[in-house]
C-alpha cells in the first residue's frame, strides 16, 4: 500500500488501520474460524470423516489437484457449506442505511433508517435448518440443498457481500482436502458446548471465556 503511489489522503493512519483490520478480521480470522469448526465436527463424527476420505481417495486427491477438481467432489463441497453455516460467519450486525423507502411485507421502512440483521439468526434458524446445532453435510446434497443455497449467508448478501467469498471457499476446500487426506488426528479435551458453541461476539463468533480453544493431536500420516 505504501509503495502503490496512492494520494496522501489514502495513506493516513486511519485509512491504513482500517485496511489492516479488514485484512485480519475479514480476510483471515473468518476463514480460520470456519476451519476450526470444521475440524472439530469431522473429528467428532468419524462416520462423516470416513465418507469424506473415501471420496478423496476415489478422486485421487493430491497436492497437484486443481480447484476445479475439488469443486467437483459433492461431499467435500457439502462439508465446506455446512462448515460455513456452523461457523456462523460474523456475529456483528451488518448495518445498512437506504436512501429510498423499503417495503417489507406490510411494513414500509422510511428512507435513511438504519436496518441491520444478524447472520447467526439465519444460519441457526430451525425452521430453515432443522436441528441447527448438528453438523450435517447431507442437508446440502440433492434438490433440498439447492433450495437452501439462498439461506447460506456467512458472507452476507447483496451488493455489499464479502468480495472474498470465492477465495475463502477455495481455501477451505483445499485445506480440508489436503489435511484430512494426509493426517490421522484426534480431539484433545475439546467439547462442543464449551469450545465451539457461539457465546460471544468478537466480530467473529467466540465460545465462552472458559474455553481454551480447539485442541488436536496429530497421530500419524493417513494410510
Amino acid at each position: 500500500i505504501l509503495s502503490a503511489g496512492l494520494p496522501p489522503q489514502e495513506l493516513t493512519v486511519t485509512r491504513l488501520s482500517a485496511e489492516s483490520n479488514i485484512l485480519v478480521g475479514a480476510g483471515s480470522e473468518t476463514t480460520a474460524n470456519a476451519l476450526d469448526v470444521l475440524t472439530f465436527h469431522l473429528l467428532d463424527q468419524p462416520q462423516i470423516l470416513q465418507k469424506l476420505r473415501a471420496e478423496l481417495r476415489s478422486a485421487h486427491v493430491s497436492y497437484n489437484s486443481t480447484l476445479s477438481q475439488l469443486e467437483s467432489l459433492p461431499y467435500l463441497v457439502a462439508i465446506m457449506k455446512e462448515g460455513l453455516r456452523c461457523a456462523n460467519g460474523i456475529t456483528t450486525r451488518s448495518i445498512r442505511v437506504t436512501r429510498e423507502p423499503l417495503r417489507y411485507r406490510d411494513w414500509v421502512i422510511p428512507a435513511n433508517t438504519a436496518v441491520s440483521m444478524t447472520i447467526v439468526d439465519v444460519l441457526t434458524d430451525p425452521s430453515i435448518f432443522p436441528d441447527p446445532d448438528r453438523f450435517k453435510p447431507e442437508r446440502w446434497l440433492g434438490p433440498d440443498g439447492k433450495r437452501l443455497e439462498k439461506f447460506l449467508i456467512p458472507f452476507n448478501k447483496g451488493p455489499r457481500q464479502c468480495i472474498g467469498i470465492e477465495l475463502a471457499k477455495a481455501e477451505i476446500l483445499a485445506c480440508v482436502a489436503m489435511v484430512f487426506s494426509q493426517f490421522e488426528m484426534e480431539l484433545v479435551d475439546t467439547e462442543y458446548l464449551r469450545d465451539i458453541k457461539t457465546k460471544r461476539d468478537h466480530f467473529i463468533p467466540k465460545p465462552g471465556p472458559d474455553s481454551k480453544g480447539i485442541r488436536v493431536r496429530i497421530l500419524r500420516k493417513a494410510e
